[in-house]
């Protein structure tokens, strides 16, 4: 019999480390099979999350399992991420996942503890932190990849290509993207808080208002004016349009099922990007 909980306040104050916690969505126990699921709920769809050597994932199954846990041998970290059909699992051992709380996290925590603990950016952990705008180490790493791009240009223009630092320098573009427009929103908030120092004269910003389409106040009342003052007939004023095999399935669902219907749908294929090789999208059959 499984034991399910559900939005579980969890720590590691059995393995030593009270300073780290975090809330589980869900936490299954099966002692009978001696395994451990720590599925992972995520609503947002601009990153795909693994679960292979996920430390979130991990805290949270260490935190639910506790230390020592004899009665556990399998731990399963699954995300569970619809917005990009992301459904990925990972199986890792228990013995496992104490080495990595005791080699890996614990000296971690102690580090990041110390008064002069040294700064580790990195794509992925400065996303989301609260001081990236204010981080050197992440300017830094920004201005890094900004010279790996310039350098990889420079390739280029001397007709000496070398594929391995194209691709080096490409993957490192969204990092430095992600970066200015993270400066750009900032700068922009600071604006709006009234804040002048960025401000100080021509050569700073400033916010200005984007180009918007005039609308009716109200459609009705627009209609019933133009019926009465204009020479525009009333089949005119509105537009009528096909609607699409989705927006059919929504107002008759037992369409889904008709071999007929579907002879009726075509589907284009999807416009050619690029994306990194661990992508889990199947890459692309070109016609030769």
């Amino acid at each position: 019999t499984a034991q399910v909980g559900y939005e579980k306040q969890v720590n590691l104050e059995s393995w030593g480390l009270p300073q780290v916690w975090g809330t589980a969505d869900v936490a299954i126990q099966c002692p009978e099979r001696r395994i451990f699921h720590s599925p992972d709920y995520k609503y947002g769809s601009g990153i795909v999350v693994g679960a292979m050597n996920n430390p979130q994932g991990m805290i949270y199954a260490a935190g639910s399992i506790g230390y020592p846990a004899p009665g556990i041998d399998r731990v399963f970290i699954h995300i569970i991420q619809p917005p990009r059909n992301n459904f990925d699992v990972w199986e890792i051992t228990y013995k496992e996942l104490t080495e990595w709380v005791f080699d890996v996290l614990a000296p971690a925590v102690e580090l990041a503890s110390k008064p002069d603990a040294p700064y580790s950016a990195g794509e992925h952990q400065c996303r989301f932190c609260p001081a990236k705008l204010t981080c050197k180490a992440r300017a830094d790493m920004a201005m890094k990849a900004a010279d790996d791009l310039f350098a990889a240009y420079t390739d280029i223009r001397d007709d000496q290509v070398d594929p391995a630092n194209i691709v080096k320098a490409l993957k490192k573009a969204p990092m430095y993207q992600q970066y200015i427009n993270d400066m750009r929103s900032y700068v922009m908030a600071q604006l709006i808080s009234k804040n002048e120092k960025f401000h100080p004269d021509k050569s700073g910003f400033k916010l200005v208002r984007g180009r918007t389409m005039r609308k009716w106040v109200d459609e009705k009342v627009a209609q019933g004016w133009l019926e009465n003052h204009s020479s525009i007939n009333t089949d005119d004023l509105f537009t009528k349009k096909f609607k699409s095999p989705a927006q059919a399935e929504k107002l008759d669902r037992t369409l889904k099922k008709s071999e007929v219907f579907a002879r009726l749908i075509t589907k284009a294929e999807g416009k050619l990007a690029l994306a990194e090789v661990s992508d889990k999208r199947p890459e692309a059959v070109l016609e030769t």
